[in-house]
Parts: structure tokens; sequence; C-alpha cells
């Protein structure tokens, strides 16, 4: 007999594909805040012209007015310290500690700062002060004669004004005896700031250097 014929298998049925889900989009880069400038900028740009004129000749009028204010502030401060002891020392020694402080004693800025520093207040300390003037007064004066310094302002135009200094020879009373070499009391302060400036360097050296913390990018 013979063999019956092989019946087919059937195929099995294909699972249905699961649906794709919708990708979700991806979050960009927050964007930061436009800063406190650059808001005060676009306000302007959206001001009507004619107000932008207004306020930019405000503006010109008010930078006008803080520079010759500061001017004068300035030649106040020269003739206050041509004309009375302890400022200009003072101010200068001030200004010069508050420089030494980055400073790391005798480096190529303790160098620079040692010889404007000594220059600069050789020239504007006129009048200096009892305790820098007594060795001068002890070697160069009789006495009784004591050093002393005033401004000398002077207007050789209309609008200009010459401020400078000027050492005498004073008594007790504080009347003027005598005038005297303004180069040789300029040598003398520069000798005297040379040692104080140098010394603070020197000192500076010892002390341990201030460390400026970086600011870290969030």
């Amino acid at each position: 007999m013979a063999p019956p014929p092989e019946q087919p298998i059937p195929a099995k049925p294909e699972k249905a594909s699961k649906p794709e889900r919708a990708s979700k989009p991806g979050k960009g880069p927050q964007q930061s805040k436009p800063s406190r400038t650059t808001r005060i900028r676009r306000a302007y740009k959206k001001l009507p012209q004619p107000l932008k004129i207004v306020l930019g000749g405000l503006g010109t009028l008010l930078m006008i007015g803080l520079l010759i204010l500061g001017i004068r502030l300035v030649m106040l401060l020269l003739v206050v310290m041509l004309e009375i002891p302890w400022v200009a020392s003072g101010v200068l020694l001030g200004l010069f500690l508050i420089l030494l402080l980055p400073s790391n004693g005798w480096t190529n800025y303790g160098a620079y700062l040692f010889l404007i520093g000594a220059v600069v207040s050789a020239f504007l300390d006129v009048p200096d002060n009892p305790i820098y003037n007594a060795p001068f007064e002890k070697l160069f004066l009789n006495e009784g004669e004591y050093l002393s310094g005033s401004a000398v302002v002077e207007k050789p135009s209309q609008g200009e004004t010459v401020i400078s200094g000027e050492n005498v020879i004073v008594n007790t009373d504080g009347n003027k005896i005598r005038e005297i070499n303004d180069f040789l009391t300029f040598l003398y302060r520069l000798a005297v700031y040379s040692v104080i400036y140098g010394a603070l360097i020197t000192l500076r050296g010892f002390l341990p250097k201030m460390k400026t913390t970086p600011t870290s990018a969030s």
C-alpha cells in the first residue's frame, strides 16, 4: 500500500507588534536668566528716540559734573596734604599698605612698589610730620628751628591752577624764619620713605601670602 500523503503543517500566526511609543522630546539646555545689565539695555532700546536723546544728554551732564567735582576734591586733598602735618603721611602710608597686601616681599612687584612709592611719597609729603622731621631738624637746623611746609596755589591763567609745596624754617611760634632748599628736603624724605617702605616690604615677605579663592563656574 502506498503511504498517505504528508499533510502540511499550519503556520503559526505572527504576533502583532506592539506600537512604538512616541519618544519624548529631550530637554534642551536650560536658558539662564538675562543679567540686569542686559535687561536694562533691552528696556533702553525699547524707549522712543526723543527720550533716548534726553537721557543721553542728562547722562553726559552728570558725567561732566562728577568729573569736575572729582578734580576739585583732588585739588582740595592736595592742598590739605601740602599744609597739614600727618595728613599726607597717613594717606600715603595707608595707600602703600593696601598695595602691599598682594605682594610677597621683595618680588618684582615689591621692587616696583618700593621705587614708585618712595619717590611719589617724597614728592607729595611736603609738610611731613614731627616724627619724620625730627632727625632732619637735629642734623641741619639750629635749636628752636623747625621744618614746616605749606601749599602754594598759583593761577597763571584763567581756568588754570597750579599747586606746589614750599618748605620753610619756622620758630616755636610758627613764624617763618627763612626758606630752605626744596631739593634737600626731597632727598631727606626720599631716604626716610625708603627706610620705612623697605622695612615694610621685608616684613611682608615673612608673612603668609594672601590666597585668592577661585570662583567655580556653576
